[in-house]
């Protein structure tokens, strides 16, 4: 998720938020490692320096004007995550 302003100004910050994915980075979290390429470990700090470079190839899922903070946004974010989590255990159950 990032920010950027927005054109429309539909709310009081002033932001849209946008719900992506880069896809030239792949996080495992099993062993909380970053991989580039899908086989190239990098560091953190590496990942932080290449994230902000420009022309990132990322896979927009979805941009929201109508948050007010990135509290907000990051509310949304974990609601939507542990709903798809509770769905996937349920499936995993029956």
């Amino acid at each position: 998720m990032y920010a950027q302003f927005s054109d429309t100004k539909t709310n009081k910050s002033g932001l849209e938020f946008i719900f992506a994915e880069l896809e030239d980075f792949v996080y495992d979290y099993e062993t909380e490692k970053i991989y580039v390429q899908k086989f190239i470990e990098v560091s953190r700090n590496d990942f932080m320096r290449l994230v902000d470079m420009p022309d990132q190839r990322i896979k927009v899922f979805s941009i929201n004007d109508t948050f007010n903070s990135y509290a907000e946004a990051q509310h949304f974010l974990n609601n939507k995550l542990h709903s798809k989590l509770d769905y996937f255990v349920m499936e995993q159950m029956f």
